[in-house]
């Protein structure tokens, strides 16, 4: 493969692998959300989706230095804000 191909090619690797974390992040909210019988139970189908992927982003990053560490917490970070719209009401819940 010719050198001036093989950066393009490391980037799309990189942006396939982290929307792929970001898809299965977003896919694993979702399932625990049916599993926990919708949205009430949205903030702990959240925040154990959050947690996993913190946990595991971690342990990617671990033999990185601190900077680096830091670079596999972005696609969490991006599944994290796209589920949090489902946790957080936008319209009044009691019915009146």
């Amino acid at each position: 493969m010719p050198t001036y191909a093989i950066r393009p090619v490391r980037f799309i690797t990189r942006l396939s692998l982290a929307l792929a974390a970001v898809t299965a992040l977003v896919v694993v909210f979702l399932v625990l959300i049916a599993l926990t019988d919708g949205a009430g139970s949205g903030l702990a189908a959240w925040s154990t989706t959050f947690g996993v992927g913190t946990v595991l982003a971690m342990r990617r990053g671990r033999r990185h230095a601190w900077p680096a560490r830091l670079v596999p917490l972005l696609p969490v970070m991006v599944a994290a804000a796209l589920t949090a719209t489902v946790c957080v009401p936008t319209a009044p819940t009691a019915r009146s």
